[in-house]
């Protein structure tokens, strides 16, 4: 690894041309304008010779300290300077939490009799009915993790509208098709293998060769990113056998200026303005909050209230979620280790027909989809949430579809806000079930501001289209 160093002047952060710093989900236009109003600072960054100035971010950032190794050589992520907050139930270890787990097996709720609706290019959508739940932990396994402690309580009652939820997360071929469409429009444009809004320093996704990995040592493939989408002639296409998986590679204002332009296409009102605060008085798509992920989640599944979307079962042998070490057919071979979408739907599925990297000629999954017949809302992929990360949020929740949409002023360790992911991931947190669990929530801190190295091919995307006039 090269060794960097760092020269600050005047609340100026200068970094050689080896490293750069980019804006990734505050202060910036999705559609194209420059707006270099930081509200941490402007934030100056230099790649091969190129200078310019970005804004401090709700996704990306600097250096990260204190990640573990675990089996299989993969990293933990370690969070700082917290301890345990308010409702941990302390550290009782995994079996612990199996075997409270084990207590509370119910069989799962039947499936619902939903409205799905298929348009052109977009993700295939379910309505969802107005309903209430009880939000958070109620399992008392937030606190059970120790490098998570527990910010799901105290549990409360939320009430939610109605709405079109994505029955899956987007795919690198939905998301490719809106990368194609912004670029018709010249909204954006392509720099070191990265994509930005034009004349804009903004980071908003990744193509496979991002050069912000290029001559790392630890990643031994290269300086690919692990982006599923290429960008070859001036078009966007996706690799061979990669359509129906998961997009990564997707920062916060990526997230949301593809429902910008969702939105656009589709003759809708674009949802975010230039610094990605949401109108929600208009009718466009837009990302989820944490309450309506979590509504979504659960699947109306009701005393009891379920650990996972599907219930109760602890996935150990890997057949109802993309989690770590799950031995799936897709667990080999280059990153990202992503299943296709809907992959989990009970069905046997053979080489044939996905090529998939493994030995296995068949592979027999459970249903790992919920009650709404919403897949992998565990697993997988990271999903931004629309609300930004407040530790403390459930104590003041309105109970009316809560959303928190004021920019905190501190909140992580390195006093910047972030938003929120949800749903957990192929990659990591499967030790304490700790990112599987449907109530678990993860700032957008960490696997971005707190570890700049590590690539971000396991968050993307999952939409929300208000159901306004009970109709698209």
């Amino acid at each position: 690894m090269k060794k960097l160093c760092f020269f600050v002047f005047a609340g100026l952060l200068v970094l050689p041309f080896a490293y750069f710093n980019i804006a990734a989900g505050g202060g910036g236009n999705s559609l194209g304008s420059i707006n270099t109003k930081g509200w941490s600072g402007d934030t100056y960054f230099e790649i091969n010779g190129v200078s310019g100035l970005g804004v401090e971010s709700s996704s990306r950032g600097g250096g990260r300290k204190g990640g573990e190794k675990r089996e299989g050589g993969e990293k933990r992520e370690a969070r700082k300077g917290g301890g345990k907050r308010e409702g941990g139930g302390g550290v009782g270890g995994k079996a612990k939490i199996e075997a409270e787990i084990a207590k509370k097996h119910y069989p799962p709720s039947p499936k619902l009799n939903l409205q799905v609706v298929s348009l052109p290019n977009v993700p295939v959508l379910v309505s969802l009915p107005e309903g209430t739940f009880m939000m958070g932990d109620h399992c008392g396994l937030g606190g059970e993790d120790p490098a998570h402690g527990s910010d799901e309580v105290p549990v409360h009652e939320v009430k939610i509208n109605p709405m079109y939820f994505a029955k899956h997360s987007t795919t690198n071929t939905e998301f490719c098709h809106s990368l194609n469409y912004a670029m018709g429009k010249g909204l954006i444009e392509v720099k070191w293998g990265m994509v930005f809004p034009v004349g804009s320093p903004e980071l908003l996704c990744e193509t496979d060769k991002s050069e912000m990995y290029k001559g790392q040592e630890q990643y031994t493939d290269g300086y690919e990113s692990g982006s599923q989408i290429m960008f070859e002639n001036g078009k966007f296409k996706v690799k061979p056998g990669k359509e129906r998986h998961p997009v990564v590679g997707i920062l916060y204002s990526g997230a949301a200026s593809y429902c910008n332009w969702l939105s656009m296409e589709n003759g809708y009102t674009p949802l975010y303005d230039d610094d990605f605060n949401t109108n929600y008085s208009a009718k466009g798509f837009r990302l989820p909050t944490e309450a309506e992920w979590e509504y979504a989640g659960r699947g109306d599944q009701k005393d009891p209230y379920f650990v996972f979307p599907w219930g109760n079962d602890m996935n150990k042998d890997g057949t109802y979620g993309n989690w770590p070490s799950s031995n799936d057919p897709f667990e080999t071979g280059p990153v990202p280790h992503t299943t296709p979408v809907g992959f989990y739907d009970g069905s046997l599925h053979k080489k044939e027909d996905f090529n998939w990297p493994g030995d296995q000629k068949t592979y027999q999954t459970n249903d790992g989809s919920n009650p709404f017949g919403l897949f992998d809302m565990s697993g997988n992929i990271w999903e931004w949430t629309n609300d930004w990360y407040v530790n403390r949020t459930y104590a003041n929740s309105s109970g009316d579809n809560p959303r928190v949409t004021e920019r905190p002023s501190r909140t992580m360790p390195d006093g910047i806000p972030y938003h929120n992911k949800r749903g957990g991931n192929w990659y990591n947190g499967a030790e304490y079930y700790g990112h599987a669990r449907v109530a678990n929530r993860n700032p957008g801190f960490y696997r971005g501001r707190d570890d700049p190295y590590h690539r971000r091919y396991h968050e993307g995307v999952r939409v929300v289209l208000d159901l306004k006039g009970g109709k698209l």
